[in-house]
């Protein structure tokens, strides 16, 4: 019966301790890389209407809650540690584009790099 108890007890603390290190690694994406891009870059472009001053506040949205989900997901190649700067670069700029004037939007216009981010983490297809 004691054995039980300690193999129950056992199981419990690693159970605990996986539950933490998977909440310490982060949580997991709502969207895809590829999702972000389709929805923020392609038609509709929201990037180009954010620098443009076009965006709507219902695009604003759309636009800060995508780029939110870039930071979380993986890059396919290079290094996490850069491709975690550099998204957080776009989406602080974002955000402060989306509320901001001429040369907020000029900050983000420069963090949208696409060729830049893609050759450092875009697989090769």
């Amino acid at each position: 019966m004691r054995r039980i108890w300690v193999c129950s007890a056992v199981f419990l603390a690693v159970a605990f301790l996986c539950t933490m290190f998977v909440r310490a690694d982060g949580e997991k994406a709502k969207f895809t890389i590829e999702q972000v891009m389709d929805k923020v870059h392609k038609k509709p472009n929201l990037a180009k209407k954010l620098t443009d001053g076009s965006i709507s506040e219902e695009e604003k949205k759309t636009l800060i809650e995508y780029y939110e989900e870039l930071p979380k997901n993986k890059p396919p190649k290079g290094s996490a540690e850069d491709w975690k700067k550099r998204t957080e670069t776009l989406l602080a700029t974002a955000k402060a584009a989306t509320t901001g004037g001429a040369a907020e939007r000029a900050s983000y216009r420069k963090a949208v790099n696409c060729k830049s981010c893609h050759d450092a983490h875009k697989a090769e297809d």
